[in-house]
């Protein structure tokens, strides 16, 4: 069944997800209803080609992922943009996921509670070149506790906010806004680029 296989790949590539979010995804990705998805995660299940433990859904063995919070909370952003998601990936640091939406790189970073303004000084650091901004979309999911105005501006046009309830966007800027804490070229002498 093309839903158990696309199930053990996405949880696959982005280690275990809630039961709820994969469901999100099918509905999304295949226009199911909701009973046609948890239909097709218990198929899943039942097929033995992933597992459950503790409301998640995972692929073989690989339950034990210490950021898998971190990565629902980033699925959670993903699954605004699908089903016109391509080349969706586990990112690497701080990227939680990358993917290409309408011919634009989106990023998602959670930084962990706490080292959020942390995350986005260093991300400044990271010099992007000003004609690859316009293409480049960057969203952070930080802890309700943090004061979105400090983080800085390098590339995070929508900043959101998970109390572990509800997902909500604490601000918004525009491309010109979201980039403007970063370096310029002539400021870029010994900047890590990206």
């Amino acid at each position: 069944m093309i839903y158990t296989e696309n199930i053990r790949r996405i949880t696959a590539l982005m280690g275990p997800l809630k039961t709820e979010l994969v469901e999100e995804y099918l509905k999304r990705k295949y226009a199911l209803s909701g009973t046609a998805a948890a239909k097709a995660v218990h198929a899943a299940l039942r097929d033995r080609r992933v597992r459950e433990k503790n409301g998640y859904i995972y692929a073989g063995n690989a339950f034990g992922r210490e950021d898998s919070e971190r990565m629902n909370m980033a699925f959670r952003v993903a699954l605004r943009y699908i089903p016109d998601v391509y080349d969706l990936e586990r990112g690497t640091e701080p990227w939680r996921i990358s993917f290409i939406h309408r011919g634009l790189l989106v990023q998602i970073c959670v930084p962990e509670e706490g080292s959020e303004e942390a995350v986005s000084m260093m991300l400044t650091r990271r010099y992007v070149f000003p004609h690859d901004r316009e293409r480049i979309r960057r969203i952070a999911v930080i802890s309700p506790s943090c004061d979105p105005e400090r983080i800085r501006r390098c590339g995070f046009s929508i900043i959101c906010s998970w109390d572990g309830e509800e997902m909500k966007v604490a601000r918004r800027y525009s491309s010109r806004e979201a980039w403007s804490d970063m370096q310029e070229e002539g400021d870029a002498a010994g900047m890590q680029f990206e």
